[in-house]
Parts: structure tokens; C-alpha cells; sequence
């Protein structure tokens, strides 16, 4: 029946119908996963193909997408198709393997620490942040510019200083007094204008919460109504912070007073600026597919360059596109497949996509559970920036933090006991 709908939106050509297509999914995928870093990235994804409907429909989407037409068309179809076919390969790893169950596992893994250690790590932590952003908070576009003044000015320290912090998340129940450093990060992150990282970090912590006395099963286990009160406080706070952020991206540019009513705020939780860049992005990826100027796959060889800590790749999907293209950057989940091989890119990558994360989440360990966390933390920068963002943490940082404190770190002498606890 799913895809009698989906040859149906096809034949008709209407974005309305695929949008309604992919919200039946979503909200397929969400009862199945329930709290779930997939179910995220669907939702974003689906909120992404949303503004299309807007901009389609209407021409009031924010962001470079009103471009469309002007210089390259709106490809609405092909957004849709992309979208759709997505949804479709994760429900189907979500209802016929493991996925889902091995994730919940992850969430259940605890990262053990000691106290001392983790105090050093988010101590660590809060120094890279501030080094990184080395000037008073403003909220305003100025730390735009102050914010590549410290130690690294592509972010790389930012990711470094939240995987710390999220090593340490499962003793915060034990140690209440960890949310001080929480809160300092996120506030003197997103107080310089970066705010994409920190989405990450938070929905870390989010899912960790959510999930960490879930079960392994799908049944889900009833929830008591102090659980439930305590669950729907949690999703209120978070919708807070969500409208803290888009004032905070209303604010930075120095709009008119008229831009911080509640009702524009509010227009902004649905008119998303940057995913209407990103969107633009991805409609040169395929204007360049359309007119036969495929790069095919030499910017995958991007991700080798990554690998090399403090070195930037040559091949850089959303830079190689601003060499034909005006764009601010960035690019959407679909655009690196499609500017390399076009559709059957797209759907071949969305089957790999599937299958690697699978990967990296069939086994429960230490390890695994802290070689997840920037899968997480770059979750927006991986629908709307590209796949690079976690790579270099995953692949490298991760296995030498892991290594420092499974053989050096955890291994204190107690002097009055005379021994050592591994």
C-alpha cells in the first residue's frame, strides 16, 4: 500500500502528496522508534521537504530557496523522491532488523568514569569552549566574528569539548552538580552564535535520558504518571529552548524590533532560514546532475583528507558547488549523492547509510557507547552540512579518548589500599 501511495504521488507529480506521504512514514518510524536518533534525522528530513511545500506552493519559504527559479529551478520532485525513498529504506531496517533494539542497547551502556577523571574532562571541557570562543557572549552577529578568534576556526575543539562533556552524562544522575558545567557550555556556545553543535549535544542527552531504562525490546514498558509528568516537562523545556534559539538567530543579524514578537518566533519554528540554504544547495546539486556535470565521487575522497586532524579536504562537496553556484554553504542530506552520481546515488547511498549505522550500533560496550556520541552530536550538521562533522571524532578521537581511559585514566593507585582498581 506504501508504495501504491508513493507511485501515486509519482504519476501525479503533486509535492502536496508526497509531503503527506512522508509525514504517514514519519509518523510510522516515530511509533516504532520512539525516542530515537533516526527518528530525528526523519523528522528533520521531512521539516526540510516542508519548506519545498512552502516555497512551492507559496514562494514565502525563508533563506537562499527563494532564489529558486531565478537562478536554478525549485526541484521540488526531486527533493520529494529523495525524501520518500529515504523513509522508505529506514522503515524498512527499522521494522526488519535490529536497528532500533541495538540502538536502545547503546542508550543503556553506561561510560564509567571516575570521579576525578570526568571532573578533569568537563573542566577540559569548559576550557576548550571558552578558548574556542574567547570573548563575552553577546548573542549578536559581532560573535560571528569574534568566534573564530580562538583555537579553532573550524569547529573542531567545539566537537572535542562536547565529547568530553557527554562521557560523563551517565554519572550526571549521581552528581547533580555536573549540570553547572552543562549549562555553561550551552550557554557559552550558542551565546557566540553557534547553535549546531549544541542542538547536537543536547539531543545526546535527550536520548540518553529517554532511553537509558527503556528495555532491549520493542514493547514498550508502561510509564508510571510521575514518568510521564517528568517526560512531558522535558519536551516543554526543550520546545523552550528551541524558541530561545531562534531569537537567538533573529537577534544575532540585528533585525527590526518587529522580528522578536512571539508571532514571527513562532513563524520561524516553521520557516526555517538555513534549511532554506541548504535546500537552494541541493537544487544546484541537481541542476548539475540535470545538465550532465556529475563530479563522480571525487569528493568522497574528501573523507580521507578528514581523517588527518587539522587538515581540510580539497573536495569538499559544498565548496566544489560554489565554484558554478552562489551559495552560503552547507548542503542537504541528498545533495553529496546527487551532485556524484544523481538519483541512483541518492538511493544507493540512503541503502549504505542505513546499513553503516546498523554497523556501528550491533554491538552494547564502552567503546561503542562513546563511538556513537558524535553520530549524535553532528546530527544537524549530517542532514543540512554533510557527513564530515563526525568523522574525524568517530575514527580518531573517540579510540584514543577510549584508550586513555580504559588503560591510563581508570587505573588509580588507592595509596591506603595499597592496590589498583582497573
Amino acid at each position: 500500500m506504501m508504495w501504491a501511495f508513493f507511485l501515486m504521488a509519482y504519476v501525479v507529480d503533486n509535492i502536496t502528496l508526497y509531503l503527506s506521504f512522508s509525514i504517514i512514514l514519519l509518523a510510522y518510524i516515530i511509533f516504532q522508534a520512539r525516542f530515537s536518533f533516526f527518528s530525528e534525522l526523519a523528522f528533520i528530513l521531512v521539516f526540510t521537504l516542508f519548506q519545498t511545500w512552502i516555497q512551492e506552493l507559496t514562494g514565502q519559504a525563508s533563506g537562499m530557496i527563494q532564489n529558486a527559479n531565478f537562478n536554478v529551478p525549485l526541484y521540488a520532485t526531486e527533493h520529494s523522491i529523495c525524501t520518500v525513498t529515504f523513509l522508505l529504506t529506514l522503515l524498512f531496517f527499522v521494522l526488519f532488523t535490529n536497528l532500533i533494539a541495538n540502538e536502545k542497547k547503546i542508550y543503556m551502556t553506561k561510560i564509567t568514569l571516575k570521579l576525578h577523571i570526568a571532573i578533569i574532562f568537563l573542566c577540559i571541557s569548559v576550557l576548550l569552549i571558552v578558548m574556542t570562543f574567547p570573548s563575552v557572549p553577546t548573542f549578536r552577529i559581532d560573535s560571528l566574528t569574534r568566534r573564530t578568534q580562538g583555537i579553532s576556526t573550524t569547529y573542531g575543539w567545539v566537537m572535542v569539548a562536547l565529547l568530553l562533556a557527554a562521557t560523563t552524562y551517565d554519572m550526571s544522575n549521581e552528581h547533580k552538580w555536573f549540570w553547572i558545567f552543562y549549562g555553561f557550555i550551552i550557554f557559552w556556545t550558542i551565546g557566540h552564535a553557534e547553535r549546531v553543535e549544541i542542538l547536537g549535544f543536547v539531543s545526546y542527552m535527550l536520548l540518553k535520558s529517554f532511553n537509558r531504562n527503556s528495555g532491549i525490546n520493542r514493547e514498550h514498558p508502561k510509564l508510571s504518571l510521575g514518568q510521564k509528568i517528568k517526560k512531558f516537562g522535558i519536551l516543554v523545556v526543550v520546545f523552550a529552548f528551541l524558541l530561545f534559539l531562534i531569537w537567538i538567530g533573529l537577534y544575532r543579524i540585528k533585525q527590526g524590533n518587529d522580528s522578536y514578537s512571539l508571532g514571527n518566533i513562532l513563524r520561524k519554528l516553521f520557516v526555517q532560514g538555513t534549511a532554506g540554504d541548504v535546500i537552494y544547495v541541493f537544487d544546484c546539486a541537481v541542476d548539475m546532475w540535470k545538465h550532465g556535470n556529475l563530479t563522480h565521487g571525487i569528493t568522497y575522497f574528501n573523507y580521507l583528507y578528514e581523517l588527518i586532524p587539522g587538515v581540510s579536504g580539497l573536495y569538499d562537496a559544498a565548496s566544489y558547488i560554489k565554484n558554478f553556484y552562489f551559495t552560503v554553504g552547507g548542503g542537504l542530506f541528498f545533495t553529496e549523492p546527487m551532485m556524484n552520481f544523481g538519483m541512483i546515488g541518492v538511493l544507493v547511498t540512503n541503502v549504505t547509510f542505513c546499513l553503516f549505522y546498523s554497523w556501528v550500533v550491533r554491538k552494547a560496550n564502552m567503546f561503542r557507547a562513546m563511538f556513537w556520541i558524535p553520530f549524535i552530536i553532528e546530527i544537524f550538521r549530517t542532514a543540512w552540512y554533510g557527513r564530515n562533522g563526525w568523522e574525524l571524532a568517530a575514527f580518531i578521537e573517540v579510540p584514543m579518548l577510549y584508550f586513555a581511559i580504559k588503560y591510563v585514566l581508570n587505573k588509580t593507585v588507592i595509596t591506603g589500599c595499597n592496590r589498583t582498581i582497573s
